[in-house]
């Protein structure tokens, strides 16, 4: 049933992506001068895929500074590439069952992603919401490519967890997450 639930979320935001794309794209051409330009269509990439992310200490149910280490799998449509990776490492407050107190802010994720048409993207995060719902945690941030392919373009990242160990959560274990992921950038 959970994976279910998850692949019926990861449809959604498909959807969702494919829908920004074609209503990014549409593009009024204003009436008159037959001398003005067409203006450029705006395009998506839309990625997908997976993400391993290890902690060290581990998580527990309470925030605490934890070393984070992400490795990420994608498969992507809508660009000059069909698959990238990424890995980064950084150090952040982060608990496996309160999500981040909105008067705190966490530092930007940055994270190069390698294209496999032999470009990067390096692009800079900030963490928007943590929910836990329904034994998955579901992690939305926004941000900018900073360098590389698409340099100015926004992205969204969502990554939802399969399944949350309560017990490993309670005994503070959680030493790593395998979540699903939808990458969009907004070209």
């Amino acid at each position: 049933m959970m994976k279910g639930q998850c692949m019926l979320r990861m449809r959604r935001l498909l959807t969702l992506a494919f829908s920004l794309a074609a209503l990014t794209a549409a593009v009024a051409v204003p009436a008159g001068s037959a001398q003005a330009a067409p203006a450029k269509a705006a395009a998506t990439v839309v990625c997908t895929g997976g993400d391993s992310t290890h902690y060290s200490p581990p998580l527990g149910p309470l925030p605490r500074t934890t070393n984070v280490g992400i490795t990420e799998e994608l498969t992507c449509l809508g660009g000059p590439f069909l698959t990238g990776v990424a890995a980064a490492s950084f150090s952040q407050q982060a608990s496996c069952l309160i999500p981040p107190l909105a008067s705190t802010i966490p530092p930007a994720d940055v994270i190069t992603y390698h294209w496999s048409n032999g470009q990067n993207s390096t692009i800079t995060y900030t963490l928007t919401t943590v929910v836990h719902v329904a034994n998955q945690t579901i992690v939305t941030a926004t941000g900018t490519v900073t360098a590389g392919y698409a340099q100015g373009s926004a992205v969204v990242r969502e990554k939802v967890t399969l399944d949350l160990d309560v017990l490993g959560c309670l005994t503070s274990s959680i030493d790593e997450q395998n979540a699903s992921e939808v990458l969009t950038i907004l070209l």
